[in-house]
C-alpha cells in the first residue's frame, strides 16, 4: 500500500509517543496521559528503557532503530494502526532526536504539529543560527562552518578570533562541544565531530559538520518555554551549572522563581522573536542563553521540545506544572490553561539537581539549609567515539541528588562545590 493511498476506518484513537530518551521522560508523559485519559503508544526503537516500560503503554510500534526513512516510518506506524483500528490524536517527539520525526508524522495523521518548512532550523544548529539572525534573536555569531568537505587547516585555524567555541552542528547532551583556545585546539578536535555520523545506540543520524562560534561569557541558564495561540504563555527560568573550560559540561541546575527576574524584559523579547523564527502556534521550547552582562541575553541554542536532564522533574516539584502535560495538550489541540498545575507543589523556594561522579559511599550528606528530596544512582554510559570528554561528562555521573531548599545562597554553594 502506498503511503498516500492508505485508507483506515478507526474505532480507537490514541497518541504516538516517539522514542523518549530518559527514565524521566517515560514516567513523566506516562503520568501525563493518565491525567488526561489518553491511550498511549509507544513508537521507539530497542533498548532497555522501552523494555522496562512498554506494557504501560497502549500498545509498542517497536522501531529496529532510529536510522530509517520517513517512509520506513509511516509504514511501521500505518501497519500498527490499521491492525489495531485505531487513530491518532496526537504525536509527541519524546526527545531530541525524533522532533523532525514527530511532525511528519503529525502531518500525516491529521493532527495539530509544526510547519514542515525547513524542519532543520529545529535541529540543525546553522540552520538554527541563520534563521535566528533573520528575525533578531541575540546570539553568539557563527564565525565558520566546516564539513568534511570544507577546506580547513592551519590556515584556516591561525585566522580564528580566539577563544572560540566548537561544536558539532546537530548532537546534544555537550557532546564534542568544547573551548579552543589555539589554532592546535580546532585541527586537534574538529575531525572526531567530522568522522561522526549517527548514534551508536539509537542509531539516530548526524550530520558530520561543526560550527565554530564566538565565545559568549557569563552566566548560563535555560528558558523553559509554553508557547499557545503562537505567544508566550508561560516562561520558567533555570540556572545551570556547567564544568570547567575547555568543556562545557552540565553538572546540576537550580530552579526557582527568584531566578525568573534575572534577565526581564530581554529574555522576553528574544523568546519572541524566537517564536516568529520558528513560525510556532503550539510548542514547549528548551532554550538555553547566557547573560553576558545585565539586559544583555545571548540564546546558545534552543530545542523544539521538553528539556531533559530532570529540569522538568525539577519544575514539577517546584511549581506544580507539568511541560509534558503541557506538550500533549497543545499536540492534542486542548489549552494549555485547562491544566490543573499546582497539584504538587512542594513549598520550598528553590530546587536544584546535583550529578554526582566518582565513587560513591553512603547516602549524600547535604548542607543543613537544604533539604533531601531524592537520589538515584549510575547513569554511566560508554562516551561517543572520539568525543575526548572531561571528567564532568553525563557519560561518567555515578548518581544524583534532587534536594529543595529556601536559601538560594546555600543551594548555589552547594552546586558550585
Amino acid at each position: 500500500m502506498s503511503l498516500s493511498s492508505r485508507v483506515l476506518v478507526p474505532t480507537l484513537s490514541a497518541a504516538l509517543l516517539l522514542h523518549p530518551l530518559t527514565e524521566v521522560a517515560y514516567r513523566r508523559f506516562l503520568d501525563a496521559a493518565h491525567q488526561l485519559n489518553v491511550s498511549l503508544v509507544l513508537v521507539a526503537g530497542p533498548g532497555a528503557l522501552r523494555d522496562r516500560f512498554a506494557s504501560e503503554f497502549a500498545g509498542v510500534i517497536d522501531l529496529p532503530s532510529l536510522d530509517l526513512d520517513f517512509e520506513d516510518l509511516a509504514r511501521l506506524t500505518d501497519t500498527w494502526l490499521d491492525a489495531a483500528a485505531t487513530a491518532v490524536s496526537a504525536v509527541v517527539a519524546g526527545g531530541e532526536y525524533t522532533v523532525v520525526f514527530a511532525d511528519q508524522l503529525a502531518a500525516r495523521y491529521g493532527t495539530a504539529h509544526h510547519p514542515l518548512s525547513d524542519q532543520n532550523r529545529y535541529r540543525h544548529k546553522r540552520h538554527m543560527r541563520q534563521v535566528f539572525a533573520q528575525y533578531g534573536v541575540p546570539q553568539p555569531r557563527l564565525l565558520h562552518t566546516i564539513t568534511p568537505e570544507t577546506v580547513f587547516g592551519p590556515q584556516e585555524a591561525a585566522a580564528l578570533p580566539y577563544p572560540v567555541i566548537l561544536k558539532p552542528a546537530d548532537l546534544a547532551g555537550s557532546n564534542f562541544v568544547r573551548r579552543c583556545d589555539t589554532p592546535q585546539d580546532v585541527l586537534t578536535h574538529l575531525p572526531a565531530i567530522l568522522a561522526c555520523h549517527g548514534s551508536p545506540s539509537s542509531g539516530a543520524r548526524w550530520a558530520g559538520e561543526a560550527l565554530i562560534e564566538e565565545l559568549v561569557l557569563g552566566q548560563e541558564y535555560s528558558a523553559e518555554v509554553v508557547v499557545e495561540a503562537g505567544r508566550l504563555d508561560r516562561v520558567f527560568v533555570t540556572r545551570k551549572f556547567v564544568s570547567p573550560y575547555p568543556h562545557c559540561d552540565e553538572t546540576g541546575h537550580l530552579l526557582g522563581t527568584a531566578l525568573e527576574t534575572v534577565t526581564d524584559a530581554a529574555l522576553w523579547t528574544a523568546l519572541e522573536r524566537l517564536i516568529l523564527a520558528w513560525d510556532l502556534q503550539g510548542a514547549v521550547l528548551h532554550v538555553e542563553f547566557k547573560v553576558p552582562a545585565p539586559g544583555d541575553v545571548r540564546v546558545i541554542e534552543a530545542g523544539n521540545r521538553v528539556a531533559g536532564e530532570k529540569i522538568s522533574a525539577l519544575l514539577g516539584a517546584q511549581r506544580g506544572f507539568s511541560l509534558e502535560e503541557a506538550l500533549l495538550r497543545l499536540r492534542l489541540g486542548w489549552p494549555v490553561s485547562g491544566a490543573q498545575h499546582d497539584r504538587a507543589r512542594s513549598g520550598f523556594l528553590f530546587h536544584g539537581i546535583r550529578f554526582l561522579f566518582g565513587p560513591q559511599e553512603g547516602p549524600p550528606v547535604l548542607p543543613p539549609q537544604l533539604t533531601l528530596l531524592n537520589t538515584g544512582g549510575s547513569e554511566a554510559f560508554n562516551p561517543l567515539p572520539g568525543s575526548a570528554p572531561g571528567p564532568k561528562h553525563a557519560a561518567f555521573r555515578q548518581g544524583y541528588v534532587i534536594f529543595a531548599s529556601n536559601d538560594q545562597d546555600a543551594s548555589v554553594a552547594y552546586l558550585d562545590a
